[in-house]
């Protein structure tokens, strides 16, 4: 993790920001930032590899960095990861502190968003994309940061549906603020990280949502994906669900060595 780097990062991306206009695109500063973060050369943006335009590259590796619709990815690692390394690069919105300003009046207020985001946030992501976890090549890069998102308020269009509560502000930019960490997971035994200490030997979803601290939808998505990357394993089910266990690294290697 290098701090000084981001705070290099977050300045050429704010003195973009300010030559496209504040407004053009409500994250395009926060992935401006991530893209002078991984590289800071611009020369080395927008690359083309593959009949593909990535984020950007940095030696034999390219970057694409994605905060959300990881699907569309598919078609892209298809064929980049066949030739070389692609790093799939993700924020993951730690703090946010929330500016929101009246257009007509110019009065703003501040407040800190009650929710604090997790690694374990980039999972329902990764389940779209899942079949290429495993593949070498991949790489999946983990910052977790501090934003300022800007909103504009105003008045609700349709007052009277009822369908749908309306929204009574529009974003207009995600300013990064600070970097948390910075994690970079290059094999399937990288992803050993989500499983935590205090886990029993023998568990079930509801344990890993329990000391994780996350919901048991997000757990299972968690344990689904773990298990297909082979670093956990069922053995057996039960009307509480699954009960997994991990699977020594020792194994691991045992498989790999008989493969």
């Amino acid at each position: 993790m290098d701090t000084e780097l981001f705070a290099l990062a977050v300045r050429a991306a704010s003195e973009l920001s300010a030559v496209k206009g504040i407004g053009t695109l409500s994250e395009y500063r926060l992935h401006s930032a991530l893209k002078y973060y991984v590289q800071p050369d611009p020369d080395m943006h927008e690359i083309r590899r593959g009949g593909f335009v990535c984020d950007a590259e940095y030696g034999d590796a390219v970057f694409e960095i994605q905060t959300k619709a990881f699907e569309r990815l598919r078609r892209k690692l298809d064929k980049l990861l066949a030739s070389g390394t692609v790093t799939v690069v993700y924020p993951i919105i730690k703090e946010k502190l929330i500016i929101t300003t009246d257009p007509h009046t110019g009065e703003s207020t501040k407040r800190k968003s009650p929710r604090k985001g997790s690694l374990y946030d980039v999972f329902p992501e990764l389940y779209k994309i899942r079949s290429y976890l495993s593949v070498p090549g991949f790489h999946l890069r983990l910052l977790s940061v501090g934003v300022t998102e800007l909103r504009i308020s105003g008045s609700p269009q349709n007052k009277k549906s009822r369908r749908r509560r309306p929204k009574e502000y529009r974003k207009a930019e995600i300013i990064p603020s600070q970097l948390f960490d910075d994690i970079t997971l290059t094999c399937p035994d990288d992803y050993r990280i989500f499983l935590p200490k205090e886990l029993p030997e023998l568990f079930f979803s509801r344990d890993l949502a329990r000391t994780a601290g996350i919901s048991m939808q997000l757990a299972g998505i968690v344990l689904l994906i773990l298990y297909d990357l082979k670093i956990i394993e069922r053995l057996g089910r039960c009307k509480e669900g699954y009960l997994y266990t991990q699977k020594s690294r020792e194994t691991d290697q045992n498989i790999k060595n008989h493969t």
